[in-house]
């Protein structure tokens, strides 16, 4: 382990227990067939709050001591977590500085055995998405930096990113790869077009770089990060059903924060004719990537010059100057930010926040135990069958031999780690972030579970994911960062399984 980066100079409050939460049950552990430590992997979702957007938020941190918002100690906080708690064989990180990542993720991780792929954002953000894997564990068999901003489409002129990667598990026969992807959504809760479009290109490129090395029923998805959306909201249900009718949802209520239409309606077809991405959230046939919609390459000391294909390539020792290139494009303000109210229906700024648990009191986790109201309170491997009827209905309004073009769809048939309900209080019962009294649900990891049931094929299982704090632990650790936690987010960690059926 990293004994560098031990905090025992600072003064800390020992972090609340998080227990795991059995998603696969021992009968089927017993049953399925031999598996090897390789098949079985970790992933993480983690929103670091960037300190250049703590900085030009400090509305939202203006319960939280001076002394736990400096980077010096956050930096060395966040690592210690990361390194020694989440223990994951795969990092997805949102908010991560390009000077953060250069000189500080990506070398102490690096040492880890980590090896990582960073997008900074276009225009004149700091921060960006990162994806770190354990090199002795997966082979990186392709990636894609992906850039939501693009010239002449409208609903997508935000500086918002993502990063796809193509893992293959190293000593594992057969081996199908794993495709893992990362992103992070507009924060602005009432612009519901503008995310659609961002969903349906990160999709597209999932599925773009799947089916160049493989098939879709041949490769389980991982999809994580801050999605700025609430459960059971229209984007939220449009992930897990596949389909999205776009004329029955104004755009300000898609995320699920606007109670009241504004009487906006997503403009359809989403893009124009000339775009390469439809409204499957595929690239068309005939449509081929050019360069104006590739994204630059970044990387930083030892990081490869070509991730995409040769992991085996001599690294280079200069960190790239595109880290601080600026595009002509305006960047994205966050001048909405501290101007939505409080409360779950609207926050502030639902792209913050990091909380704990009680350490240990166990009542106040969020398990399986604990009873959720909600249209549907838990997702396991059994949603993609509860949701088949509803997938069934929604295509068969398609029209004939082409997309209805009042239709979102995908064909990658999400589920979601986490279970999502309402406690009896009417708040929700899982809760990833903390900020201005404010709780909500805005981290997720989806996946494809693939072919259960169906001899020879690859299957994705979920076997546990860690449990999230109930609201009332969040209420006695208090706002976000704080002397346990130095992001105002939550990390979802999940363990899955990759076996044939």
């Amino acid at each position: 382990k990293m004994k560098a980066v031990a905090l025992s100079s600072q003064k800390r409050t020992q972090r609340p227990r998080r227990p795991w939460m059995r998603d696969y049950t021992s009968d089927e552990c017993q049953n399925s067939k031999t598996v090897t430590s390789n098949s079985q992997f970790t992933v993480v979702t983690y929103n670091l709050l960037a300190q250049s957007l703590l900085k030009s938020n400090t509305v939202l941190y203006k319960k939280t001591p001076e002394e736990y918002l400096d980077w010096n100690y956050r930096k060395k906080s966040l690592l210690e977590e990361i390194v020694f708690e989440a223990e994951a064989d795969i990092f997805c990180f949102q908010e991560v500085e390009d000077e953060a990542y250069c000189t500080w993720f990506q070398p102490k991780l690096e040492k880890e055995g980590y090896r990582g792929i960073f997008k900074k954002r276009t225009g004149l953000q700091k921060d960006g998405c990162a994806l770190f894997f354990r090199e002795g564990k997966f082979e990186l068999l392709d990636s894609e930096r992906v850039e939501f901003r693009r010239n002449g489409v409208s609903v997508l002129d935000r500086d918002n990113v993502g990063v796809v990667a193509l893992l293959r598990p190293k000593g594992v026969t057969p081996s199908a790869p794993v495709c893992i992807a990362t992103t992070h959504l507009l924060f602005n809760p009432k612009a519901g077009e503008i995310k659609i479009a961002q969903l349906a290109v990160i999709i597209a490129e999932i599925k773009r770089i799947v089916t160049k090395h493989s098939t879709l029923d041949q490769c389980p998805v991982i999809l994580c990060g801050d999605f700025n959306l609430l459960p059971f909201s229209p984007l939220y249900n449009f992930l897990l059903n596949g389909s999205l009718d776009c004329t029955r949802h104004d755009a300000t209520q898609l995320s699920g924060y606007s109670r009241r239409p504004r009487k906006r309606r997503v403009p359809m077809p989403l893009f124009p004719d000339t775009f390469p991405i439809d409204n499957s959230c595929s690239y068309q046939r005939s449509a081929q990537k050019t360069n104006s919609f590739k994204s630059h390459d970044e990387h930083c000391p030892t990081e490869s010059g070509s991730e995409d294909s040769s992991p085996k390539k001599k690294r280079t020792k200069v960190c790239n100057a595109e880290s601080t290139h600026l595009l002509g494009d305006s960047p994205e303000h966050l001048s909405e930010v501290g101007k939505q109210g409080t409360g779950v229906a609207a926050c502030s700024k639902s792209s913050r926040s990091k909380v704990g648990s009680s350490s240990a009191d166990l009542s106040g986790v969020v398990g399986r135990e604990q009873t959720c109201h909600s249209p549907s309170a838990s997702f396991s491997n059994n949603h993609a069958e509860s949701l088949a009827s509803q997938r069934k209905l929604e295509k068969s309004k398609l029209l004939d031999g082409g997309h209805d073009n009042r239709f979102i769809t995908h064909d990658l048939k999400f589920n979601s780690v986490y279970p999502h309900g309402l406690s009896n209080t009417g708040l929700p019962c899982t809760v990833t972030t903390y900020h201005c009294d404010c709780f909500e649900t805005v981290d997720y990891i989806c996946y494809t579970p693939l072919n259960i049931g169906r001899p020879g094929r690859p299957v994705l299982r979920l076997v546990e994911h860690l449990a999230l704090p109930s609201n009332r632990t969040l209420r006695e650790l208090g706002p976000m960062p704080n002397v346990c936690y130095s992001s105002d987010h939550l990390f979802l960690s999940a363990v899955f399984r990759l076996e044939n059926s």
